[in-house]
């Protein structure tokens, strides 16, 4: 589904929610509007309105004639919101600001409470040289208001910053507000406002174009029926809640997979190298510490993620993905294209490839060029090679980074499949990096098991607690995938639990003690793969 004149701005929607998730949800919607009256029908009244406004717009905009321009632009907004399902009926809002409290209401609707549910507020009308502006930037002007209520009318503060300190600020206080200017509608919900988190609606192009996914979309957001409808749960609020299921649930999936990921991703660096820092690096020789390790692993997966990120998010403008260089050449898309081939001989499986492409296309998008392509620099410090010279001294294996690659690529849970990063937010990204950021690895000096946490362990007399003997009683980190894996291994599809058999929560704290302990513990409270206890060399 694509949507011309819909903006998501700074995310009111989880990121790709208005092209993915919103389809399937409205044919359910749409298929028990068919059986309305045109007058009835949401998306059928805009329809029927489109070519007047963009008429009204015309007019406006050749004319001179202050008061003429404002006749006609309330022509317009009597239309729209005869369009949308509300009854128009001009008052003041009041404003909990202590001095000017009077705003422009074009409409105000009460839920079946009774409560203030959503308020339409006219924006102040543009000169023709200002029109592009915001109207949430606009001061009001006295010719909004009767000569009677201009004492009290709000004429100083944009309104912006009326509805921040103003409108948001009142005890009964509308959920929504829907802002009516020139030439878009903007819809404002009370809960996203402080994010500045707003959907805009541009009147010329939806109009102009009249795509009937796009006047859908919009019927299903903004209409009456939608947002307060007489009865049962608002259209709007139900999208809502699917698109941040669908986010909350990619969010999840994340979190659990990029932490197995990073496990895969250090010990691949301790199995190439040996353990101790390899020729070139500074401290070569020396044994590798395990919180420089997990640091330098925790900072190239997000790496990784940005890749995904701005690969699908190509409004960012960094990375091209319909560039034909870029992508055969550079991009993390080609890379997950690879994600299911199987590695047959030892030297497919032993080999550095997607290593090296991956390396090969982060220092592209640090230096912003190379002898082929030329790119946006992003020179930042987590893309930057001199943060981590661990990983920049090593040759990772396919074998260990086609799992990786495949761990962020695919969906786990219920359902599989690819991840959309387009769907993604900051917000997910974000709740993925908190879960994270206090990941600590530890290298193993012996042989180890691993404890379930606390509150799964039987409580039983005489038998030692995993803090008891100094055994870590780490982080997420601590939970090593396992340490080998054949050729066979390779090929079988990646259980998130990384070949812990028992079922336990692995962004849970994790308990490690020597295997020489293994006999101080019930069979209950230690971590099987099939009949042994997991081991970590």
């Amino acid at each position: 589904m694509k949507l011309s004149g819909i903006e998501n701005e700074a995310e009111f929607f989880p990121s790709g929610t208005l092209s993915d998730v919103l389809k399937d949800e409205l044919q359910d919607i749409t298929a028990r509007w068919r059986s309305l009256a045109r007058a009835d029908h949401p998306v059928e009244r805009l329809q029927a309105v489109a070519e007047a406004c963009l008429s009204k717009l015309q007019q406006i905009r050749a004319t001179t004639d202050n008061q003429r321009r404002l006749e006609l632009y309330r022509e317009m907004q009597q239309s729209l919101l005869k369009a949308l399902g509300y009854e128009p009926k001009r008052t003041l809002g009041l404003t909990a600001l202590k001095e000017a409290t009077h705003i422009p209401l074009l409409a105000q609707v009460a839920n079946s409470e009774g409560r203030a549910a959503l308020w339409a507020v006219e924006a102040a009308l543009p000169s023709t040289a200002d029109e592009a502006n915001d109207p949430l930037g606009l001061l009001f002007d006295q010719t909004q208001f009767q000569e009677s209520e201009q004492e009290h009318a709000e004429l100083k503060r944009p309104l912006e910053e009326i509805l921040a300190e103003g409108v948001f600020a009142l005890d009964d206080a509308p959920k929504d507000v829907l802002v009516f200017g020139l030439s878009q509608i903007v819809l404002i919900d009370k809960r996203k406002w402080p994010a500045r988190s707003v959907l805009r609606f541009d009147l010329q192009e939806i109009f102009a174009d009249q795509d009937k996914d796009t006047l859908t979309v919009m019927a299903c957001l903004i209409s009456r029926e939608a947002r307060v409808p007489d009865q049962g749960v608002p259209i709007a609020d139900r999208l809502e809640e699917e698109a941040q299921r669908n986010a909350n649930a990619v969010t999840s999936s994340l979190k659990r997979t990029v932490r197995d990921a990073i496990e895969i991703l250090g010990q691949e660096v301790l199995d190439v190298t040996g353990g101790k820092y390899p020729s070139g690096h500074k401290r070569a020789g020396v044994w590798i510490e395990g919180p420089e390790l997990s640091r330098e692993c925790l900072r190239y997966m997000y790496r990784l993620l940005f890749l995904f990120y701005a690969e699908a998010n190509t409004r960012l403008n960094i990375l091209d993905i319909k560039n034909s260089v870029y992508a055969s050449g550079y991009s993390i898309e080609a890379l997950r294209d690879l994600e299911s081939v199987r590695l047959r001989t030892p030297s497919e499986r032993e080999g550095s490839y997607l290593w090296e492409s991956l390396q090969r296309t982060l220092t592209l998008l640090f230096e912003g060029e190379d002898a082929v392509l030329k790119l946006p620099s992003v020179k930042v410090s987590l893309l930057d090679p001199k943060s981590t010279p661990l990983l920049n001294s090593v040759k990772l294996r396919n074998q260990a980074i086609q799992k990786i690659i495949r761990l962020l690529s695919l969906r786990t849970g219920k359902s599989t499949g690819r991840i959309s990063y387009a769907k993604l937010g900051i917000g997910q990204l974000g709740a993925v990096y908190e879960t994270l950021i206090s990941f600590t690895g530890t290298v193993a000096k012996t042989d180890m098991i691993e404890l379930k946490p606390q509150k799964d362990r039987k409580k039983s007399g005489g038998k030692a607690n995993a803090s008891d003997d100094g055994g870590d009683d780490g982080s997420d980190a601590e939970e090593e995938a396992p340490p080998e894996s054949s050729a066979e291994d390779d090929d079988e599809a990646l259980d998130e639990s990384a070949g812990r058999s028992d079922r336990v929560d692995n962004l849970a704290p994790s308990y490690f003690v020597p295997r020489s302990r293994l006999d101080e513990f019930d069979p209950e409270d230690i971590i099987f793969k099939g009949g042994q206890a997991l081991i970590y060399p």
